[in-house]
């Protein structure tokens, strides 16, 4: 495929070049040249020295079983792979991994049948439930049932996070797999992004404009990059606002599958609760998504399901110390552990665990 953006810019160098050797004389156009090419190349050294301006970004590796949609290779392993390691988090080679039990689902094996006196909760989300970029004792249901069970021992908590899943897929999810394993509590982690929206990696990771060009020059993608990224935050605030209209297929599909969920909880006697990770971006009063976060709560208040909006306690935190990387903005441990515990009062303020 083309990339006409490349190909613009080229005729566009053409063109100041041939216009300006045409206007100065040949030292004088050669002087120019130099200058600016040593300009360049002192530019391009300074952000390499200081990592300013790296195009590279991370490497997901995760297998999903043949023919389904909803569960990984068993007893196989997630791995994600990072430009740099500025937090000391990750491995020596900037890795980090997680375990798929032999069930498909990452965390330590689990038997169907559920012990005496042990109260289970269900988590069911996406990428921020299955726990991309974090180890394995740093996943949102790892760091709840760590908070749950200093007031709550005889607590087990169950992760059926599935990347790239909607609250569509979890909730069938639920009903085909999820209940074998006998609930007590299924928590759905909503994310923006489950009303058939895009991910916001997309939006804050990832170059648009002269990819090819930038992916060699870190000076080049720095200088693109503050160019580009205010446009792409506008349009990635357009693009999840748009998705919860109320006319909207995605938000639509949404509401149907959180009204199955809340009938199926009725029938097998579980309690159905939802919460809702916020968007890691301007955690204060410019966050530009709470108008979406009251739609959904206000809908689950319609249909009597437990709501958690998390923004709350993620109120005037800075937004890039809770991701994952600069590259991937999943939370981090950091962030999965504020996360937890306002979880986990939320349980006790609701008497969610019955003694």
């Amino acid at each position: 495929m083309i990339d006409l953006p490349l190909v613009a810019f080229i005729i566009f160098l053409l063109v100041i070049i041939v216009v300006t050797k045409k206007r100065l004389k040949n030292d004088e156009f050669y002087t120019l040249v130099i200058s600016i090419l040593l300009s360049f190349l002192l530019a391009e050294g300074v952000c390499r020295l200081l990592n300013i301006g790296d195009s590279r970004v991370v490497i997901w590796k995760e297998e999903l079983a043949q023919g389904e949609i909803y569960a990984y290779k068993p007893n196989r392993k997630l791995l994600y792979t990072y430009p740099d390691n500025p937090r000391r988090y990750f491995n020596e080679k900037n890795e980090v991994s997680g375990t798929i039990n032999a069930k498909g689902f990452r965390g330590k094996d689990l038997e169907f049948d559920k012990p005496n006196g042990i109260t289970r909760i269900a988590f069911l989300g996406d990428s921020f439930t299955l726990g991309i970029g974090v180890k394995d004792n740093d996943t949102l249901p790892v760091s709840f049932e760590r908070a749950i069970q200093s007031k709550h021992p005889k607590t087990q908590v169950l992760n059926f996070g599935i990347s790239g899943t909607s609250t569509k897929e979890q909730i069938k999810l639920l009903e085909e797999y999820v209940i074998k394993f006998q609930p007590d509590v299924v928590v759905i982690v909503v994310f923006l992004n489950d009303a058939d929206r895009t991910g916001t990696v997309n939006f804050m990771s990832r170059p648009k404009v002269l990819a090819q060009v930038r992916n060699n020059s870190f000076f080049i993608n720095a200088l693109i990059g503050s160019i580009e990224k205010p446009i792409l935050y506008q349009q990635m605030i357009r693009h999840y606002q748009d998705g919860y209209l109320e006319n909207s297929p995605g938000w639509q599909t949404m509401k149907t599958a959180l009204r199955t969920g809340k009938t199926l909880s009725e029938k097998q006697n579980f309690q159905l609760v939802v919460t809702i990770y916020p968007v890691l971006f301007k955690l204060d009063n410019s966050y530009p998504f709470t108008h979406i976060h009251k739609t959904i709560e206000d809908y689950c208040a319609s249909l009597k399901i437990p709501f958690l909006d998390l923004f709350n306690g993620f109120v005037g935190q800075n937004d890039s110390k809770l991701w994952v990387h600069k590259t991937d903005q999943h939370p981090n441990e950091v962030a999965n552990k504020i996360a937890a515990e306002e979880l986990s009062k939320f349980f006790d303020s609701n008497n969610l665990i019955k003694k």
